[in-house]
């Protein structure tokens, strides 16, 4: 008896057989149940009221909330309005008062690695401050005030060099 009890015990747990009832019969399928379950509309899951609709503007980077700034590029911020839009700003670098200006990775605006500095009309690279000699002339660099134009060398006789300095 205690033998018949754990074999019934085993059939029945490990593979669902019944040393009285035999084999489980075999489940059937309603067709049209399945049919009906298939052909359901697709439903949208209930929001809970509680939550707040996430708002921000949908970028080709990603989702940027409202309020928070990115940057773009090196020298464009945008920002994400309320209204989904996003408000971009580029930074306009100074002119510099250097010939031989570099690019930095990263950065915005180019800087004068050396300082400020010019060419003379040998295309020799001048300190700001320096005095050349060339063809007989003496050269300065000449910044102009509202920096529009290239910083160029200013080229005279020595006297006039010297009256640059008082500028």
């Amino acid at each position: 008896m205690k033998y018949s009890v754990i074999l019934f015990v085993l059939l029945y747990c490990t593979w669902g057989i019944s040393p009285i009832k035999g084999m489980p019969p075999e489940p059937t399928v309603d067709e049209n149940v399945i049919e009906s379950q298939l052909s359901l509309e697709p439903t949208i899951a209930p929001v809970d009221e509680g939550d707040e609709d996430v708002q921000g503007c949908e970028t080709e980077d990603g989702f940027i909330p409202i309020g928070r700034t990115v940057n773009k590029k090196p020298c464009k911020q945008c920002t994400c309005n309320a209204d989904g839009r996003l408000n971009c700003n580029e930074t306009v670098c100074p002119k510099l008062n250097c010939v031989d200006f570099k690019d930095v990775e990263d950065e915005c605006c180019p800087i004068c690695p050396n300082g400020e500095n010019c060419y003379t009309p040998n295309n020799v690279i001048l300190k700001a401050g320096e005095v050349i000699t060339e063809s007989g002339l003496q050269c300065k660099c000449k910044f102009s005030e509202d920096n529009l134009e290239e910083p160029t060398a200013h080229c005279s006789e020595k006297a006039e060099v010297a009256a640059l300095d008082d500028i």
